[in-house]
């Protein structure tokens, strides 16, 4: 999956969240994934929900832990990708400035074409 917005970028590189995405690969629950990574379940929780929010990882149901009902979540890609224009910024000087390169233009397309393709690879 192929990541730019900015808060989605600061979500999936934030260190604790990262860990927790590794984590998710396989679905899995806020109290295993906290064992995994050494964190606190609260913690890990917390994080969770702000990866949902963000669209990372996604609710897929719930399992019966003794008395507990616990929630259980799986990233939403295997391999996240961070697309070079999110660093860019303004999207109408970036089209001005390469209106006349149009060699670096393509370069840049096929660029990303090849990245989007690699995280597709990944993804699998």
């Amino acid at each position: 999956m192929t990541l730019e917005d900015p808060a989605t970028i600061a979500a999936a590189t934030h260190p604790v969240r990262a860990a927790v995405l590794d984590a998710l690969r396989e679905p899995s629950t806020a109290a295993a994934v906290a064992r995994t990574i050494g964190q606190s379940r609260q913690n890990v929780a917390y994080h969770l929900k702000e990866l949902e929010k963000v669209g990372l990882v996604r609710h897929v149901g719930q399992r019966q832990n003794g008395n507990f009902l616990e929630q259980v979540y799986e990233s939403v890609a295997r391999a996240f990708v961070v697309s070079p224009t999110a660093t860019w910024g303004d999207p109408d000087a970036r089209a001005a400035a390469m209106a006349d390169q149009l060699s670096l233009g393509e370069l840049f397309r096929t660029g990303e074409r090849l990245q989007r393709d690699s995280a597709t690879l990944l993804d699998r």
